[in-house]
């Protein structure tokens, strides 16, 4: 009993300093934090003063737990000296025997069913939890008659077929939601002055170092885009693919693993629109000479001269005027040359 007393006295005057030291020792660490700030300590501070919080809950169910073994013990032992019953079952056995309503070993004659041979037939009763399961499954099975039975719920076809039919929905409303997408096959002229402007943009922060603000090309660098000589090629969807893919060997880089197709078909319908603009400082033509056809590169309804009148419903009298015209602007420019 001494050394009881003496371990109870012990666990209370532990509780009572880790309840007066721990907030002085959090002060302490604040104070140490507000001077020293070490990294690991601001950013895990959180949970550091979390661990502490709980060492020391669990510190006060370690020390309930021991003050309970020991007050029943001292219970136990007065009411044994005092002639008590002290059979004494644990809660967990309680419940299992609550649970499994098995009969004790001493009472088993109660529920022999015959004896055979040696062999004792018992009549045990179910337990509790197997008949509450038991039911369980009743209710349930019922419940999921009438829902498949007799109310309007469909079948696993039809089910299928109408999630399919929402996964659709589902994927033709996230492409509506996204941008055009633009790759070297169906990529087109853009007429859109926005993104021209966008294009031109990065074409002169990005672009002009190489080939020239203005597109004119520079020596040793990269080639004009202003004439009708291409090394690889002057329609929309070549140049298209060479800004996407770059050129090996060349200072011409992969820009489609920077820029995403909306911003290389503005940079790239900008580059097409220098063609035929003839800077001062042209460099020389490179390349093999390509026609570009608008019909391949242009949408239809942004094809350049889209409502010009087309040669064969020009009737004679105008194709006469138009020559008339040009007849006598070579006659002026020929007597001017003349007086110089």
């Amino acid at each position: 009993m001494k050394r009881i007393l003496t371990s109870v006295r012990f666990w209370a005057a532990y509780a009572l300093s880790a309840g007066l030291l721990l907030p002085l020792a959090l002060r302490s660490q604040s104070a140490t934090n507000d001077v020293l700030s070490p990294q690991w300590i601001e950013m895990y501070q959180t949970e550091l003063l979390m661990g502490t919080i709980l060492l020391f809950l669990f510190f006060i169910l370690v020390i309930l737990f021991v003050l309970y073994r020991v007050l029943r013990t001292m219970l136990y032992k007065v009411l044994e000296e005092a002639g008590a019953d002290m059979a004494w079952e644990s809660p967990w056995k309680k419940f299992l025997r609550n649970m499994t309503q098995a009969v004790p070993i001493e009472e088993e004659g109660s529920i022999v069913k015959h004896e055979y041979d040696g062999i004792v037939e018992l009549d045990n009763k179910l337990p509790p939890w197997w008949v509450a399961m038991f039911y369980v499954t009743i209710i349930f099975a019922a419940g999921y008659l009438v829902y498949t039975e007799l109310m309007d719920t469909p079948g696993s076809d039809e089910a299928y077929a109408l999630e399919m039919k929402e996964a659709e929905e589902a994927v033709n409303a996230y492409l509506l939601s996204l941008e055009e997408v633009i790759d070297e096959s169906n990529v087109y002229v853009l007429t859109d002055e926005a993104r021209l402007k966008a294009g031109q943009e990065f074409f002169e922060k990005n672009c002009g170092a190489c080939h020239g603000i203005q597109g004119e090309g520079l020596v040793g660098l990269g080639p004009n885009l202003t004439d009708s000589y291409w090394l690889h090629g002057g329609d929309v969807k070549s140049m298209f693919t060479t800004v996407k893919y770059g050129v090996k060997a060349t200072s011409m880089i992969a820009w489609g693993k920077q820029l995403t197709p909306s911003q290389m078909h503005n940079v790239v319908s900008y580059a097409y629109s220098l063609g035929g603009t003839n800077p001062e400082t042209n460099r020389e033509s490179e390349g093999t000479l390509f026609e570009r056809n608008p019909e391949d590169d242009f949408q239809a309804e942004d094809l350049p001269g889209g409502d010009a009148v087309p040669a064969e419903e020009t009737d004679e009298a105008e194709v006469t005027e138009a020559t008339a015209t040009a007849a006598e602007v070579e006659r002026e420019t020929s007597a001017s040359s003349d007086d110089d």
